[in-house]
């Protein structure tokens, strides 16, 4: 069905439009970046490892999503990483780790916890819906081709 392609086209660009905003951001502030990276709770001997994997984690996400070819893969890797920044969101916000900054980029770190919260949920459930309107027309698409030939 044409809408359901449309929308999967629509929460595609969605995520690439966050992704890439995200890590734009993150590289074009790479010293604030660095620094919040540092006040995290994590070892610091990760730091090279999230400041570079990250941004680039999140552009490759954006790229599989621009292509039909690879957009399955495109929203299981947005959707791994919108879960775990969101498990690590609800971490914070259990004070699991005390207070910590935020470490994104951008507008989005002007949001506090709970709003990226939400923010974080919106776009795992978005991401979900994608992947289940991309299962259903394949699925469907196929009916119709096997429909086709049983016919003709």
């Amino acid at each position: 069905m044409k809408w359901k392609e449309t929308l999967v086209d629509l929460i595609a660009y969605c995520y690439v439009a966050l992704f890439v905003y995200a890590a734009i951001s993150k590289l074009l502030d790479y010293e604030k970046f660095v620094k919040s990276i540092n006040l995290q709770p994590f070892d610091d001997r990760w730091t090279p490892l999230l400041v570079w994997g990250l941004p680039t984690i999140e552009l490759a996400a954006a790229g599989l999503l621009m292509f039909s070819a690879t957009r399955v893969y495109g929203f299981l890797l947005s959707l791994v990483l919108m879960v775990s920044f969101t498990i690590y969101i609800k971490l914070v916000l259990s004070n699991y780790y005390g207070s910590v900054p935020c470490a994104c980029g951008g507008i989005i770190r002007k949001m506090d916890w709970q709003e990226h919260l939400w923010f974080n949920l919106y776009f795992v459930f978005i991401g979900l819906a994608g992947l289940i309107l991309m299962w259903s027309n394949r699925k469907s698409s196929r009916e119709t081709k096997d429909l086709i030939n049983a016919v003709g």
